[in-house]
């Protein structure tokens, strides 16, 4: 015989008391039990508002014919989570000004957000400011060098009037200004140029998109500055991070490697492209014999030549490069496995100086 007897205390409590008779035996229990409380929404019941839409990098300023990698957006719903972002609008690199790119996203219930990136074509800086050489002996006329800076001629030469520093601001992975005993940076702004550098990372081939062991071969889409061929679009296979066999810009080419630094955004920035030659030669710091470049600020420097983006004038299946273990420039096939180091214009106003 089982007796079952239900007390309501509460509203969100209930009582439950079980009397069962067992072999003439009267045995009883209780229990008590908590009713879970309703759950709110943080969702409004109906969708009103359109999605947001976040610009990757803002803004951008490209100096003329160099390859544009548009940075994306991404849009987000309250609703319906991640939306598609779609892209209308051209970048033309040769004409210089104002352009713009539109882009739009559309929510399921039909709400739509717009927004619009500037980029601003500028002319190209081919020739940076001449920078410090880093010498700070004499050549003593008429005849040897001077171990400082002495002698007849002293007085006329860089050792007399040159900075004898190159001045440069590391700067972390947003780009901004770090102290100059700072043991971590991904970028570096050469205060006198104006130019920010790529930082190569000690991390093997295939670790790091930056690593100092990544090489590539020479190629540029450009016909206005290629010198008349684009170069090689895979030809070594895996000689650097990141390639996957059929993916083209994955492949181990200078123009693929600048299209997935624009990509990721290194120091929060999206206009890197490969330096000229007389941009590379600023780097350049003839006080350093084993390896001519100040690796207080640039290390993991290879020995070994680096890619510049000049074409020669000669033949159209070569290229200039600078070599900074010995400190001279020379041309390659664009074919050849070289070192690469990316390079962007600094704006007004970004990472000032500490």
């Amino acid at each position: 015989m089982n007796l079952l007897i239900v007390f309501r205390l509460k509203p969100q409590w209930h009582f439950t008391v079980s009397v069962i008779l067992l072999s003439g035996l009267l045995s009883s229990c209780s229990v008590f039990e908590k009713t879970p409380e309703p759950t709110t929404s943080t969702l409004p019941e109906k969708d009103t508002q359109p999605p947001k839409i976040h610009l990757n990098g803002g803004d951008l300023i490209i100096e003329r014919h160099q390859y544009f990698t548009d940075p994306g957006a991404t849009a987000m719903d309250d609703f319906d989570g991640r939306v598609a972002v779609k892209v209308t609008g051209k970048i033309k690199t040769y004409a210089l000004g104002e352009h713009s790119l539109t882009y739009t996203a559309t929510d399921k219930a039909g709400h739509k957000a717009s927004v619009q990136r500037l980029v601003t074509i500028v002319p190209a800086s081919t020739v940076p400011p001449l920078n410090d050489t880093g010498v700070n002996w004499a050549a003593s006329y008429p005849e040897g060098n001077a171990e400082t800076c002495q002698g007849e001629l002293a007085d006329q030469q860089d050792c007399a009037h040159g900075r004898n520093q190159l001045y440069f601001t590391k700067l972390d992975a947003q780009g901004r200004a770090l102290p100059k005993h700072a043991k971590h940076w991904s970028c570096i702004k050469d205060n006198h140029t104006g130019l920010i550098w790529e930082v190569k990372t000690a991390k093997a081939t295939g670790t790091d998109l930056h690593s100092r062991e990544d090489q590539f071969n020479w190629r540029n889409l450009m016909w206005a500055t290629n010198g008349g061929a684009t170069g090689y679009r895979n030809h070594d296979g895996k000689i650097c991070t990141g390639f996957v066999a059929g993916k083209e810009m994955t492949y181990c080419n200078t123009h693929a490697f600048a299209y997935r630094v624009n990509q990721q955004g290194l120091c929060g920035f999206h206009d890197w492209r490969l330096p000229n030659l007389q941009e590379l030669e600023t780097l350049m710091s003839l006080d350093n014999s084993r390896l001519m470049i100040q690796r207080q600020f640039f290390p993991n420097t290879r020995k070994g030549a680096y890619w510049s983006s000049t074409p020669t004038a000669f033949d159209k299946s070569y290229s200039w490069h600078l070599d900074f273990s010995s400190g001279r420039d020379g041309i390659s096939a664009r074919k050849d496995e070289l070192y690469v180091r990316l390079v962007r214009t600094a704006r007004p106003g970004e990472a000032h100086a500490d």
